[in-house]
């Protein structure tokens, strides 16, 4: 699949922009008060291994087609949820 067919895959723009807007709100708010911002490195792989089983996951660019996000970063975040609640 061409990169274009693939990104034709993909949420909007906009929507990716307001997904990334809206985790690093929730990021800086939690550093902001002192909490956790990075999972563990055990709950990130599990996340990873679930991302990676799923009908949305793009392997090739390690991405979810429901959110757009690049999953090895999204996955790393306390904050962080699966658009289709499997994390």
């Amino acid at each position: 699949m061409s990169q274009k067919d693939q990104n034709n895959n993909l949420p909007s723009t906009g929507e990716m922009g307001k997904n990334l807007a809206d985790l690093l709100l929730k990021v800086a708010k939690d550093s902001i008060v002192g909490n956790p911002i990075l999972v563990s490195e055990d709950e990130q792989q599990r996340r990873m291994d679930i991302c990676r089983a799923c009908d949305k996951f793009m392997a090739r660019s390690i991405r979810c087609k429901e959110c757009g996000c690049y999953l090895n970063h999204k996955t790393q975040f306390v904050v962080s949820e699966c658009p289709i609640e499997k994390w």
